[in-house]
C-alpha cells in the first residue's frame, strides 16, 4: 500500500515554480496525512482479519505480503530515479527528454509487471511448501490470496511512473488525495467484506480493485498536469535506460537486502514453526518496529538534499556536525519508543490484536535489535546525498546471510523457536545498520567512531531514563496492564516533556516559541470584548 519511494521529487528552482505549485508545508502535511491512514490501516486490517477469520488466515494474509515484497522490487530502482529526471526535464522545459524518461521507464516497469505475473504463478506453487502443516482448505485459499496480492503489486509497477510525473510537478497534495481515497477505499471495502462474513479471497479482490482504480486516477492526473506527455515507443532509448538503472541500482541493492532480512526471517518462522498461525503471532511483534522505522524515514529524507549540497561544496565540517546531530536527535525521538516496546510491548499488542498474540520477550529482543538502527536513518540519508551508499548494501546483504545462518542454527539444532527467530533478526540489524553503517560514515568524514557514539548516546540515554523508570514503576505497582500502560504514558509524558524542552529544543527555538505565545496572549488581552468589531480588527491588525 505504500508509495514512499515515489514521494521524493526534488524541489524545482524558484524560477520554475508555477502559481499552481503548493507550499512545501502543504506538501509535507499532505504526506503525513496519507501516512497516518497507512498507519491506521496497518493496525486495523490485521485485527479485523484475526477477529473475523482467525489467526491462521491472518498468517496466510501475512505470507501473501511477504511474497509481495519480492514483486515490488522488480521495479529495479526505476521509480526512485524517475522522479529526479522528470523534475529536471520539467525545470529545463525539455519535452523531448521528459517523454524519453517517461516512455523508457514505462517500458521497463511494464516488462517488470509481466515478470510479476509469472512470479505470481511461481508463488502459487510455493505456498503449499510453506504451509505444509495447514489444512488443504487454508492452503488453497492462501494460494489465491498470494496470487491476487502479487498481481496487484505487479500492476503498481507501471503505475509508479505516473506517481513520478505528479511528484515531478511538486503536486504531492494531488497525489495524496488519490492515495487517501485509494487506501480509504481499501480499508472500507475490506472492513465491509469481513463484517459481512466474506472470505480472505474477497478481501484480496477488494484490495486489487481499489489499487487499480487508484492507478487509473494517477494516469488521469498526470495527463492533466503534463499535457505534453506522449505515449510512443520512439521515445524509448537505451541511453536513458542505462541512466535510470545506474542511478537506482545502489538504492535497490540496499532496499532489497534490508527488506529481505525481514521477509527471509518470516519465511524461516513459517518453515520451522509450522504454519500460518505462528507467522501471524510473530509478525505482530516486528510490525511495531517496522512502523517506527518508517516513521523515522519520513524525517530522515530531509537530510538527503542538505548533505548533497554540503558534499558539493566539500564542507566536511558541516557534514560531520550533521552526521552527529541527525543521529543524536534520532535517538532522542526513538529511545522512549524502544523503552515502551520493551516494557509495555505485550500490553500494546494485546490491546491492538487481542489475547494470544503477545510475545513480550520476542518483542523486547527485536526492539533492542532496532535500538541503534531506527534512530540512525539520517546516517543513510547523508550517505545517499554523498552518493556513497553502495557499501551499506554490502553490509545489509552480509546481514541477510548472517540471519539465515543464525536462523538455521537457533531454530534448528538449538530449538529456540520464536526467540531464536528474534535473535536471528536482531543481531544482524544491530551489527549492520546500528554499527557498521555509522562507523563507515565516520571513516568517510574523518570522525572518531568513539567520539561519534559518545556524543549521540549519552544525552539521549540520560534524557530517556526517567521515562523508562516511570514505565517500570507503573507496570510493577498497578495490577491492570492497560491501566499501567495509560498511567505510564501520561506520567512519563509529564516527566519527559520538561526535560526535552530544556535539553532537546534549541535555545533560540524556545525563545521564539515563548515570544509567539506571549504575543498571542497580549493580543487577546488587548482586544476588549466590549469594543466594537471594527476596533477589534484595527487592534489585531496593528499587532
Amino acid at each position: 500500500m505504500t508509495d514512499d519511494a515515489n514521494a521524493k521529487a526534488p524541489a524545482a528552482t524558484s524560477a520554475n515554480r508555477g502559481a499552481s505549485t503548493p507550499s512545501t508545508t502543504r506538501n509535507v502535511m499532505a504526506n503525513w496525512l496519507w501516512y497516518l491512514l497507512v498507519l491506521a490501516s496497518g493496525f486495523v486490517i490485521p485485527r479485523l482479519i484475526s477477529d473475523r477469520l482467525g489467526k491462521e488466515q491472518l498468517g496466510a494474509w501475512d505470507l501473501g505480503w511477504t511474497f509481495v515484497f519480492f514483486v515490488r522490487w522488480l521495479q529495479l530502482g526505476v521509480t526512485s530515479s524517475v522522479n529526479r529526471f522528470i523534475a529536471q526535464s520539467r525545470a529545463r522545459n525539455d519535452t523531448e527528454d521528459l517523454n524519453a524518461v517517461f516512455n523508457t521507464s514505462l517500458a521497463i516497469l511494464t516488462a517488470g509487471c509481466l515478470v510479476g505475473f509469472i512470479a505470481a504463478a511461481v508463488f502459487y506453487w510455493l505456498v503449499p511448501q510453506f504451509l505444509s502443516d495447514s489444512s488443504p482448505e487454508l492452503i488453497a485459499q492462501a494460494q489465491i490470496v498470494v496470487v491476487l496480492l502479487s498481481i496487484t503489486a505487479a500492476l503498481q509497477l507501471p503505475g509508479g511512473v505516473f506517481n513520478a510525473v505528479i511528484t515531478g510537478y511538486e503536486r504531492f497534495d494531488l497525489l495524496n488525495v488519490i492515495r487517501i481515497a485509494r487506501d480509504g477505499a481499501v480499508l472500507i471495502a475490506i472492513g465491509v467484506v469481513l463484517y459481512r462474513g466474506g472470505t480472505l479471497i474477497q478481501a484480496a479482490w477488494a484490495y486489487l480493485i481499489s489499487e487499480a482504480l487508484g492507478d487509473i486516477a494517477k494516469v488521469v492526473m498526470a495527463r492533466r498536469l503534463c499535457p505534453s506527455l506522449t505515449f510512443s515507443l520512439q521515445y524509448c532509448r537505451w541511453r536513458t535506460t542505462k541512466t535510470l538503472l545506474a542511478y537506482g541500482s545502489k538504492t535497490v541493492a540496499q532496499g532489497l537486502a534490508r527488506g529481505s532480512l525481514y521477509d527471509v526471517n518470516r519465511l524461516l518462522v513459517t518453515g520451522y514453526l509450522g504454519g500460518a498461525e505462528a507467522l501471524a503471532v510473530y509478525s505482530r511483534q516486528g510490525a511495531l518496529l517496522k512502523h517506527a522505522l518508517r516513521f523515522m524515514k519520513q524525517y530522515a529524507q530531509v537530510f538527503i538534499p542538505r548533505s548533497s549540497a554540503l558534499d558539493a561544496g566539500d564542507d566536511r565540517k558541516a557534514l560531520r556536525n550533521l552526521l552527529i546531530a541527525t543521529s543524536k536527535y534520532g535517538l532522542y525521538t526513538t529511545l522512549p519508543m524502544i523503552a515502551l516496546f520493551c516494557i509495555m510491548g505485550d500490553v500494546i499488542v494485546r490491546v491492538w490484536m487481542g489475547p494470544g498474540y503477545e510475545k513480550p520477550l520476542v518483542l523486547a529482543i527485536i526492539a533492542i535489535g532496532h535500538a541503534l538502527l531506527v534512530p540512525q536513518q539520517g546516517v543513510y540519508s547523508i550517505l545517499l546525498g554523498m552518493n556513497r551508499h553502495g557499501r551499506v548494501a554490502i553490509f545489509d546483504w552480509f546481514g541477510v546471510a548472517l540471519s539465515l545462518a543464525l536462523g538455521w542454527l537457533l531454530m534448528g539444532p538449538f530449538g529456540m523457536g520464536m526467540i531464536g527467530a528474534a535473535l536471528a533478526l536482531a543481531i544482524p540489524m544491530m551489527l549492520t545498520g546500528g554499527l557498521l553503517m555509522p562507523i563507515y560514515a565516520c571513516r568517510l568524514l574523518n570522525v572518531s567512531a568513539i567520539r561519534y557514539f559518545r556524543e549521540i548516546l549519552i544525552g539521549p540515554t540520560l534524557a530517556a531514563i526517567p521515562f523508562f523508570v516511570v514505565l517500570i514503576t507503573t507496570r510493577w505497582l498497578l495490577q491492570s496492564d492497560v491501566v499501567a500502560l495509560v498511567t505510564g504514558l501520561a506520567v512519563g509524558a509529564l516527566v519527559t516533556i520538561p526535560i526535552y524542552w530544556r535539553v532537546v529544543v534549541p535555545r533560540q527555538l524556545r525563545k521564539d516559541i515563548v515570544r509567539r505565545f506571549t504575543k498571542q496572549t497580549d493580543d487577546r488581552a488587548t482586544i476588549d470584548p466590549a469594543e466594537p468589531s471594527a476596533t477589534k480588527q484595527h487592534i489585531a491588525a496593528r499587532h
